[in-house]
């Protein structure tokens, strides 16, 4: 059986194996599927349709930080797609998304395969896989190939180790330079902080001590 890279990630801090762990765990239980066939042209659009998957679009940290870039978007450059596989969860962060993205899909009863085709039914362009390798990931969608471009963020900052995923999205702490080769994916570097967060959310305006925390006041 193969290690879950999210689980060697603690094992090994060697981005070499990184790579191979995860090259190694796509083989052996997501290899890239051509059950629904090649792409067909789609119809000129005015605006690019981006698909976001994830199960976090609720309370989470996910929409903690995603939540302005939603709607942020560009909505007349932009169609913007929400596909949700995780619960049903009815909250504030749900709502914030169901009002700034065009359709929300609730797909959390349908298998990847039927994902991937649902995907490529609305002639989505790009598909954002917020997941990565972390709890509830359904990597299997994407090796469908649920868009003719799919891109690995956020969620998991590290190789996919698939040829399916086309980008990462990154910094340059996140991954140097000299790193590029430990990941299958293109990258694609943001200016300053890959990590989206939301200026909206207000911070604590208590003064906290350390003693609050249970630490004495004059040491390290």
């Amino acid at each position: 059986e193969v290690a879950t890279p999210f689980n060697f990630l603690s094992l090994i801090d060697d981005a070499k194996f990184h790579r191979r762990a995860s090259e190694a765990y796509s083989f052996a239980n997501h290899k890239q599927s051509s059950a629904l066939g090649p792409f067909l042209s789609r119809q000129n659009s005015d605006r690019i349709r981006v698909g976001y998957f994830s199960a976090d679009f609720h309370n989470h940290a996910t929409m903690y930080l995603m939540a302005e870039l939603f709607e942020r978007h560009d909505r007349s450059k932009f169609e913007i797609h929400a596909f949700s596989f995780g619960p049903n969860k009815q909250d504030g962060m749900r709502s914030r998304l169901l009002n700034s993205v065009e359709t929300f899909h609730d797909v959390r009863l349908k298998g990847n395969t039927e994902i991937a085709s649902l995907s490529r039914s609305l002639g989505i362009d790009i598909a954002v896989d917020l997941k990565g390798y972390t709890n509830n990931c359904r990597t299997g969608i994407f090796s469908h190939r649920a868009a003719p471009i799919q891109v690995n963020y956020l969620g998991y900052p590290g190789t996919m180790g698939a040829s399916y995923f086309d980008y990462i999205i990154a910094d340059l702490t996140l991954i140097p330079a000299a790193y590029q080769a430990f990941y299958s994916e293109k990258i694609a570097y943001l200016p300053n902080s890959y990590q989206v967060n939301d200026s909206n959310r207000e911070i604590s305006s208590a003064a906290i001590s350390r003693a609050d925390a249970g630490l004495p006041e004059e040491v390290f």
